[in-house]
C-alpha cells in the first residue's frame, strides 16, 4: 500500500507505489535486507510495533533493526515510549533493557518484548518459547526484553523512540492512532528526506526479526505540490459568510472522555469576522432533521477575530480534559494552532458519538448562518472528523470520515472564491417599547425593545444595573420580527431601590446603544421613623408592633401609651421573602416548600426546559439575627 505519514510530517506523504500493496510484507531475513546504505543519524530504528495481540496484551513487542555494517550494543541505548508525533513529550516512558549485554548484528534485528504486570496480563509468567509460539518468531531470532511501561495502548498516537549513549536521537517510529488491530503489527519504513521520524510502510501480520527490504532502502519523497493560490474576493458568491467544515465528536479519551472533540469554522469572506457576534448551538435531531431540542455553547474566550480564508478551531472541554492545554491538542492532531487565537474552548458535556445531532453556527441573535448534521454511527469514528463541503444555502454537505486537519481545508471543501463584504456605514435603530402592550406579561419589569438594520442585527445585548449587586448582562435573541424582549421576574426586584436597563445593538460592523434607563421600583417613602401600625388602627390582645429607622437602630426607642419598652427584639421590618428557582418540575405535580412545620408555598407549574423564578413569604417570626 502507499506510504502514509503523520500530520506532523506530511510533506513526504503519498511515497513511491514500490511498496507491497495491501499490507503484505515480504518476509525476508533481516541481514540480506539491509544492502542499502543508511544515514547514520539512523543507526537503529524500529521497524515494527506490536501493541495489540491476541486475546490479553502478554505479547506486546516492538523490533529494532541494526542499518548499519557493524555489530551495536543496544544495551548502552535508551528506548522511550514516546506521546507525539514529534518523537517527544512530557509524558514520555524510559524502558528498561533486561539483559545487561545486548548486540545486534550488521544489518540484523532484535525483538524486544515489553513486559509487564496488570490486572489482566501477567507476561513475566509467560516463557520465551509462548512468546516465540504466539507471535511466529523464529528460533534464530534475537529476542530481548524491556519494562517500564505497562503495555502500549491500542488507540492514540504511541510510538518508540531511540536516542544512543550521548543521549542523541537516532530515530522514532509512531503508529497511527486507528491503526491497531489483534494480531496485526505496524511495520515502518526510512523516508528519503534525512528525517529521524519513520513512516508508516503497511499494517500487516507480525513478521519479527524479518524486515522488507523496501523499509530501509529510503524512499525519496514526492516533490513538494505546488501551492493553491489565495481565495479572490468573487462579487457573483452567494454563500455563508461562516461554514462548518469539520466536526469531530469521536477522539482518544482522556479519564473515560473523549479529549479532543472540536468544530472547525471556515471564514469564507474577504474581511475579518469578529466571532463574538455568533455562537455555536448544539442540536438533537429527528430522523428527518428536525430539531428536537438544542444546547447553546458560548466560546471561552468568546471574542477571537478569524481572518478571511482561515478557521476557528472550537474544542470541546468536558470536565475529564480541563487540564490538557493547546500543545496537547496540537501534539495529538499535528496541527500549529494558537490557543486564544485559531483554537478556543468550550466547556460542554461534549459531543455523541452516535447520531442525530448537529451543530449550528448562527449569530447571537439567533439567525441561522452554517448548519452540519450527523445521523448514524458509521460517520462518527474514533480519531476520523467528519468533513464537511459547501454546496448552497446554509446547509453543509457531509462528505464522510477522514484523517483530521483541525485549522486546515481543503479546496473541494469551500467556495473557490470569497465573498465580498459590502461596504456598512449605517447602525442598527433600536428603538425603546418597554411599556407598550407589546410587552411580556410578567409580575416583574418588561423590557421590550425593536432593532433594525439595513443588513442584519447580530446581537443584541442587555444590561441590568442596580442599586444592589453587580451588573448582568444578557443577549436577547428575537423573538418576533425585529422584537427583542426580557422578564425581569418579581424576585429579582425585592430589594431594589432602582434598575437601569441598556440595549446595546450590533450588526458585527456598526453599535447603537439605548440608555442607560432607569425605573424607580421603591414606592415605600423615605420617612425617617415608620411604625408597621398606622393612626387610628384598634388592636386586641398580643399584636407585634416594628418600629424602623433610617438612621441607626440603635438609637431607635418605642413607647406605648407613653412608657417605653425596654425589651425591644432586633427584627425585619416586615415578613422575610424566600426566593428561589425550581427545575425539573412537572406541570400538574404538587411542588412545595416547607421552612420547619410552616409550608411558605405549593405550586404545579413545569419549570422545564428553563428555571421557574418563584417566592414565597415567611413569618417575621422564623427570622432570627445572625440566621439565614
Amino acid at each position: 500500500m502507499p506510504l502514509s505519514r503523520h500530520a506532523v510530517i506530511r510533506h513526504i506523504a503519498g511515497l513511491t507505489a514500490t511498496l507491497v500493496a495491501g499490507g503484505s510484507i515480504a518476509a525476508v531475513p533481516a541481514a540480506a535486507a539491509a544492502a542499502t546504505d543508511v544515514a547514520p543519524s539512523r543507526s537503529l530504528v524500529v521497524t515494527e510495533i506490536a501493541p495489540d495481540t491476541v486475546g490479553h496484551d502478554d505479547f506486546e513487542f516492538f523490533e529494532v533493526t541494526n542499518t548499519t555494517g557493524d555489530p551495536v550494543d543496544v544495551a548502552d541505548h535508551v528506548f522511550t515510549y514516546v506521546y507525539t508525533n514529534a518523537g517527544t513529550s512530557s509524558s514520555d516512558k524510559v524502558l528498561t533493557l533486561t539483559e545487561e549485554t545486548a548486540t545486534i548484528p550488521a544489518h540484523g534485528s532484535a525483538v524486544l518484548w515489553l513486559q509487564y504486570t496488570s490486572a489482566t496480563v501477567d507476561s513475566f509468567a509467560r516463557s520465551d518459547a509462548d512468546f516465540r509460539a504466539a507471535v511466529g518468531a523464529d528460533a534464530d531470532v534475537l529476542l530481548l526484553h524491556a519494562t517500564g511501561q505497562p503495555g502500549m495502548a491500542n488507540s492514540g498516537t504511541r510510538g518508540i523512540r531511540v536516542d544512543d549513549p550521548a543521549g542523541r536521537t537516532l530515530s522514532w517510529s509512531v503508529y497511527d492512532r486507528t491503526a491497531t488491530a489483534p494480531g496485526v503489527s505496524t511495520h515502518f519504513a526510512v523516508p528519503g528526506d534525512g528525517s529521524t521520524a519513520l513512516v508508516e510502510h503497511s499494517t500487516g501480520p507480525y513478521t519479527p526479526g524479518a524486515v522488507d527490504a523496501a523499509q530501509l532502502a529510503p524512499v525519496e519523497p514526492e516533490p513538494e505540490p505546488t501551492a493553491e493560490p489565495e481565495p479572490e474576493p468573487e462579487p457573483t458568491l452567494d454563500a455563508p459568510v461562516l461554514q462548518v467544515t469539520e466536526v469531530a465528536p469521536d477522539t482518544a479519551n482522556v479519564g473515560g472522555a473523549d479529549a479532543y472533540e472540536f468544530v472547525e469554522v471556515y471564514n469564507a469572506s474577504d474581511a475579518p469576522v469578529p466571532f463574538s457576534e455568533h455562537t455555536l448551538n448544539y442540536l438533537y435531531l429527528d430522523a428527518d432533521h428536525g430539531v428536537t431540542s438544542s444546547t447553546l455553547w458560548p466560546a471561552t474566550p468568546s471574542d477571537p477575530i478569524i481572518e478571511p480564508g482561515r478557521t476557528l478551531v472550537l474544542w470541546v472541554k468536558n470536565g475529564a480534559n480541563d487540564a490538557l492545554d493547546a500543545a496537547d491538542f496540537n501534539a495529538h492532531f499535528g496541527s500549529t494552532l494558537t490557543a486564544g487565537v485559531d483554537l478556543v474552548e468550550i466547556f460542554s458535556g461534549g459531543m455523541a458519538n452516535g447520531g442525530l445531532r448537529g451543530l449550528q453556527v448562527e449569530t447571537n441573535t439567533g439567525h441561522v448562518v452554517s448548519r452540519a448534521d450527523y445521523m448514524n454511527n458509521d460517520q462518527t469514528l474514533p480519531d476520523q472528523p467528519i468533513q464537511y463541503r459547501w454546496d448552497e444555502g446554509t446547509s453543509q454537505t457531509l462528505v464522510g470520515p477522514g484523517a483530521p486537519t483541525p485549522g486546515q481545508v481543503s479546496s473541494d471543501q469551500v467556495p473557490a472564491g470569497l465573498v465580498v463584504t459590502p461596504q456598512d456605514d449605517e447602525a442598527p435603530v433600536v428603538t425603546d417599547l418597554t411599556g407598550s402592550d407589546d410587552a411580556p406579561e410578567t409580575d416583574g419589569l418588561a423590557l421590550l425593545v425593536e432593532a433594525t438594520d439595513d443588513r442584519l442585527v447580530s446581537t443584541v445585548e442587555l444590561t441590568l444595573t442596580s442599586d444592589v449587586g453587580a451588573p448582568v448582562t444578557r443577549l436577547l435573541r428575537a423573538e418576533a420580527a425585529d422584537r427583542y424582549s426580557y422578564a425581569v421576574p418579581a424576585v429579582d426586584l425585592y430589594g431594589k431601590s432602582w434598575v437601569e436597563y441598556t440595549v446595546r445593538a450590533s450588526d458585527g460592523q456598526n453599535g447603537t446603544t439605548l440608555g442607560p434607563v432607569r425605573v424607580e421600583l421603591d414606592d415605600s417613602g423615605d420617612a425617617p421613623v415608620r411604625l408597621d401600625v398606622a393612626d387610628g388602627q384598634y388592636v386586641g390582645g398580643e399584636t407585634r408592633v416594628a418600629a424602623t429607622t433610617t438612621g441607626d437602630p440603635a438609637d431607635l426607642s418605642l413607647a406605648i401609651d407613653g412608657a417605653e419598652v425596654d425589651d425591644l427584639t432586633p427584627a425585619l421590618e416586615g415578613p422575610a421573602l424566600f426566593a428561589f428557582e425550581a427545575t425539573s418540575t412537572d406541570a400538574f405535580f404538587r411542588n412545595g416548600v416547607r421552612l420547619g412545620d410552616d409550608v411558605l408555598t405549593i405550586f404545579d407549574e413545569a419549570s422545564t426546559p428553563a428555571s421557574r423564578p418563584s417566592r414565597a413569604r415567611c413569618r417575621s417570626s422564623a427570622s432570627s439575627p445572625g440566621r439565614t
